[in-house]
């Protein structure tokens, strides 16, 4: 079956028909995680605990456990560990060039996720909050445009008061 801890999503959800190299690959990731920071990128107390964080959670940052992690490093890493197999390394060949860039000192090809890429991802794994959040915040935007107008009006209304 494999370990939790170094299990990709598809197969911690039990998608075997979606087991390749590309689940191949997170694991290389999550083996790097390791190395770099002492730790794999998911554990918990018990191997489902773990198995659910591999599926829902995005793993920390590797500069947080280990400040020494230079971030192009920690970018490569972060690809291997995608959810979406689609956004991971499409082979160990391609993962194993990104990591001789690196060693040899020139630019490497991965870009970290940006923040509205991080947010969306959140959004997708916590439909019902980002639902209700964005409900408040849609309310009160109407409750400040509603207010803004009122006063507009009640200065404009003042205006046209004789006196």
């Amino acid at each position: 079956m494999g370990t939790p801890s170094y299990m990709p999503p598809e197969q911690a959800a039990g998608k075997s028909d979606k087991m390749g190299p590309l689940a191949d690959v997170y694991s290389m990731g999550a083996i790097l995680c390791c190395l770099l920071t002492g730790r794999p990128p998911f554990h918990a107390a018990n191997p489902i605990d773990t198995l659910i964080q591999v599926l829902e959670r995005e793993p920390v940052s590797l500069t947080s456990s280990n400040a020494q992690v230079p971030k192009d490093l920690e970018t490569i890493c972060h690809k291997c560990l995608q959810k979406d197999p689609n956004r991971r390394f499409q082979s160990a060949q391609l993962l194993a060039d990104e990591l001789a860039r690196f060693f040899e000192g020139r630019p490497i090809q991965s870009r970290p996720i940006s923040g509205i890429e991080r947010s969306l991802h959140w959004c997708r794994r916590n439909p019902w909050i980002a639902g209700a959040g964005t409900t408040a915040i849609g309310c009160v935007l109407v409750t400040i445009i509603g207010l803004a107008i009122a006063f507009r009006q009640e200065v404009i209304n003042t205006r046209l008061e004789p006196s």
